[in-house]
């Protein structure tokens, strides 16, 4: 059983490589099971194609957006403004331009075959073709029946957006439900013990900080409990015992949706998340300040560094 302390955040948060195909996809899924790929695997035992089909065809669409596009030269007129709208599809003006924005691969796809009628610029099938055709067969339509973007348009170019940058985390339970409120145009994905039940790994802080003072409800002072060693002592045997209770529960057969209600909000989960610097920025402000939980500033700083890169 892992125990993290305070000292062990900064290398808790890995920057990984905002690499827009097929595997991206892949792995972005297979975070719910804490695993990941480094090649598309076709076997017998593993077939990646599969997995990008059945999560499109299930309607699982979260993996598919954390890969982010931007296009130069496609002007967005009001009617595409308006089935941008109505279909809360997150796109980014880049310096306020209708010629030049930035989308995700679900928000393209929906775009390009719902809206528009044709199958996505063929640049983006070279490392996305199985993705894009599965989100295209998800809508009812055979990709081949699609005309393609490119042989009725020129002038327009697509890149990766690197801009965009996707982050993995390990974090306590009661940090990472913090950290989500930063919900818009994040994307994220969390593993879920729903799927897994191995032996849970946990954060146990070295120092414990007492309440602030006078009247303020929230946050901490910077003094510390005199009585530290002791809880820090009573912490350890909660989620020694916690866990055991978990592992018994686990040994017996019992779901693990249902046996991780015994496991404390000192447990470590971890996620990929992918956001713009520029919402990255408003997030580091609120963090990286003088209110912020001295746990989350720890986790923004290491963010930080590595997206300063």
């Amino acid at each position: 059983m892992e125990l993290y302390n305070e000292d062990d955040i900064p290398n808790l948060v890995v920057k990984k490589n905002h690499d827009s195909d097929d595997l991206s996809v892949v792995n972005a899924a297979r975070v719910s099971f804490a695993k990941e790929h480094t090649e598309l695997l076709f076997t017998e035992e593993i077939d990646d194609s599969k997995l990008i089909n059945y999560l499109a065809r299930h309607r699982h669409f979260t993996p598919f957006t954390h890969q982010h596009f931007r296009f130069k030269g496609i002007d967005l007129s009001m009617d595409d403004l308006r089935f941008i709208i109505d279909n809360k599809i997150p796109v980014k003006l880049n310096n306020n331009n209708f010629t030049d924005w930035s989308i995700s691969l679900f928000g393209l796809v929906d775009l390009f075959v719902t809206h528009w009628g044709y199958s996505p610029p063929l640049a983006l099938k070279e490392g996305l073709g199985i993705s894009i055709d599965a989100l295209i067969r998800a809508k009812g339509v055979n990709p081949i029946n699609l005309k393609c973007y490119d042989c009725y348009h020129r002038g327009f170019g697509v890149e990766v957006d690197t801009n965009f940058k996707t982050l993995y985390y390990k974090m306590p339970i009661f940090v990472a439900r913090q950290w989500f409120k930063h919900n818009r145009d994040f994307q994220r994905n969390e593993e879920s013990r729903r799927y897994i039940s191995d032996i849970p790994e946990f954060l146990c802080p070295t120092e414990f900080r007492q309440r602030p003072k006078g009247s303020i409800k929230q946050g901490s002072s910077k003094e510390i409990v005199e009585n530290n060693q002791e809880l820090r002592h009573n912490t350890k045997n909660v989620i020694h015992s916690t866990c055991m209770s978990y592992l018994n529960k686990i040994d017996s057969g019992c779901a693990p949706e249902q046996a991780r209600g015994d496991l404390p909000q000192w447990m470590m989960t971890s996620f990929w998340e992918t956001a713009h610097i520029d919402d990255y920025q408003r997030l580091f402000g609120l963090r990286i300040s003088g209110d912020a939980q001295q746990e989350a500033t720890l986790y923004a700083m290491a963010a930080r560094n590595l997206i300063q890169e």
